[in-house]
């Protein structure tokens, strides 16, 4: 997964929703946020946020994987955008 979100970073978003809708408990859900969406969001986060942001609203689980994303790593607007999606109720 790391190869691809950095290279192919379109190919793995729709694979990083589906791990996180198979994910069968709250500590693989965890390492998805921890890893592929951390990547993702540290190398191409202006092209995903609104993504993520709009999963984010749809989706409890997706939420509770942003919680392990590191701050960091993020650019200040993406933590910021970030923070809203994961308090999004």
């Amino acid at each position: 997964m790391w190869d691809l979100t950095d290279q192919n970073p379109e190919r793995a978003w729709p694979i990083i929703k589906a791990l996180v809708e198979a994910a069968p408990d709250d500590d693989t859900v965890s390492h998805i946020g921890a890893g592929p969406v951390q990547d993702l969001l540290s190398k191409h986060g202006e092209q995903f946020i609104e993504r993520i942001e709009q999963q984010a609203a749809v989706d409890a689980k997706f939420r509770a994987c942003l919680t392990l994303v590191r701050p960091s790593r993020l650019t200040k607007e993406i933590l910021q955008r970030l923070t809203r999606a994961i308090d999004y109720q």
